[in-house]
């Protein structure tokens, strides 16, 4: 059935304006709420479901550290550095004893130089008819012996000092790595037996007084 003219005018009037009633429409709508101005896309008197808020997932806890004593984990900057101080530490006790071997070299070079020393001043001639004389001869050839035998003392009691000293980190080293212990050298061994013997010497020579 087919409206008259009117009518059909009056049917896309109401359209149009519906379509710009919907156009014009605003976006946002100013309300108050608990005494404070806010915009929203709904009406004021209109009451929006929301869902609610998910909350944020609570951070991941840090790892702890490694209990003291434990050991580290393969691979880790804690086991790496690990081994890079016992290698120190392992090549710190090789060279230690080598560093031994090379006093005790030294020593050996230097007994041997106070010998011959020694020797040559025994073998000088004594050629003087005069007794007086001769025996100040020999009186002046034992002060050089003297001072011969007196200088290596001091320079085999310094080599020995720093033998004690490299043995003792030795010891340490040894501790430390869990290894065993090296052999006393064979210096300081001998240090000690001259030391006990000159000790044995004085207090025998104090009871003969």
């Amino acid at each position: 059935m087919l409206l008259p003219r009117p009518a059909l005018l009056l049917s896309s009037l109401l359209l149009a304006s519906s379509v710009f009633a919907a156009d014009e429409a605003p976006s946002h709508y100013r309300c108050q709420i608990d005494g404070k101005t806010v915009f929203q896309d709904f009406p004021c008197d209109q009451i929006r479901k929301q869902q609610p808020l998910r909350p944020m997932p609570a951070p991941a806890p840090a790892a702890a550290p490694a209990p003291a004593g434990s050991t580290p984990k393969i691979g880790s900057k804690e086991s790496m550095q690990a081994l890079n101080e016992r290698l120190a530490k392992e090549r710190r006790r090789t060279d230690i004893n080598y560093e031994i071997l090379d006093l005790e070299t030294e020593l050996a070079k230097l007994d041997k130089k106070r010998q011959a020393d020694v020797q040559a001043e025994m073998d000088k001639p004594i050629v003087n008819r005069n007794p007086a004389f001769r025996l100040e001869l020999e009186k002046e050839r034992d002060k050089l012996i003297k001072q011969i035998n007196d200088g290596f003392i001091v320079q085999r009691k310094a080599i020995e000092t720093q033998i004690a000293g490299l043995f003792k980190e030795s010891g340490l080293l040894s501790t430390q790595l869990k290894l065993p212990a090296v052999e006393k050298p064979a210096t300081l061994v001998a240090a000690e037996a001259r030391a006990a013997a000159e000790a044995k010497a004085k207090e025998a020579a104090a009871k003969g007084k």
